[in-house]
């Protein structure tokens, strides 16, 4: 499992920084990563981003928010691997221009 998730993590064009053989909760991460959240339940707690620099979304969950997010909003995030394949964690809305006016907000 761990190695499939390698190879998709590659094929996808992420960098691998930590990848531990032993652990189930070992971290791909592309450094921080920007995307737009395509869906989101808020009642059942996940949806998914879509990355800027792919074509393929990312699962997440509200357990790894930062910020509370909603369909639309740009966000930045980073690369765990679950138990399912590659979830977004440590997602947070993304810092606009004017920093802090809008939030990553779509409007």
């Amino acid at each position: 499992m761990k190695r499939t998730l390698l190879i998709t993590a590659l094929f996808l064009g992420f960098s691998v920084v930590g990848f531990s053989q032993t652990s189930e909760e070992a971290i791909v991460v592309d450094q921080r990563m920007k995307g737009t959240v395509i869906l989101y339940d808020s009642q059942q707690g996940h949806g998914f981003i879509l990355p800027d620099e792919s074509g393929k979304d990312v699962f997440v969950h509200q357990n790894g928010l930062i910020d509370e997010i909603k369909e639309g909003d740009v966000v930045e995030f980073e690369l765990a691997e679950g138990k399912k394949g590659l979830n977004a964690v440590n997602v947070k809305l993304a810092t606009s221009f004017s920093e802090g006016t809008d939030q990553g907000r779509r409007f």
